[in-house]
């Protein structure tokens, strides 16, 4: 089942309850809030472009953030920051998204020197660090990102950088 169907079945179970006469009037106001910012997440869901490679998606954000709101950003919309874990993945990721800027990958080493994957907090197997990185330059470098043009190497820099960002989840529609 996927994450949107479960929320539907909640927001449908809510409102077969919510017309029983023992909810305050606060109660249903709560509702209404939620039935109309779910219908807001459906139509947003089915306006973005997610392309398929391997069984997972991958969406290109519309606008540059700093790497803790590209992640929410990305959480909002049923996914999580790109977790790239091999050569082939990281390539197709520049051909079909990179369009000659940097872009968030959601590896941070905030605990420094160890890079872990944001999603599931595994350390990174797989890295393409351009020569000399990760450079922590000023001790606050601390969140991945792919260089833009034709590199497939990554660098780190500071999270309140802002950059665009790819969202990957495990389940495609």
């Amino acid at each position: 089942m996927s994450a949107f169907t479960a929320l539907l079945f909640i927001a449908l179970t809510v409102v077969q309850v919510g017309s029983l006469p023992c909810l305050s009037d606060k109660s249903k106001k709560i509702f209404e809030k939620t039935k109309k910012t779910l219908d807001g997440l459906e139509k947003e869901l089915e306006k973005k472009e997610w392309k398929t490679y391997k069984d997972h998606c991958y969406y290109l954000g519309g606008d540059v953030e700093t790497w803790f709101n590209a992640e929410k950003k990305c959480r909002q919309i049923g996914g999580y920051l790109v977790k790239i874990d091999d050569s082939p993945e990281n390539k197709w990721l520049k051909t079909q998204f990179s369009k000659g800027s940097h872009y968030w990958l959601g590896l941070t080493d905030l605990h420094e020197g160890n890079f872990r994957w944001s999603y599931d907090q595994e350390k990174a197997k797989f890295t393409s660090w351009n020569s000399g990185e990760p450079g922590n330059s000023r001790g606050n470098e601390d969140c991945a990102a792919h260089y833009g043009g034709h590199l497939d190497t990554w660098f780190d820099a500071p999270c309140y950088n802002t950059y665009n960002w790819i969202c990957e989840r495990n389940f495609c529609s």
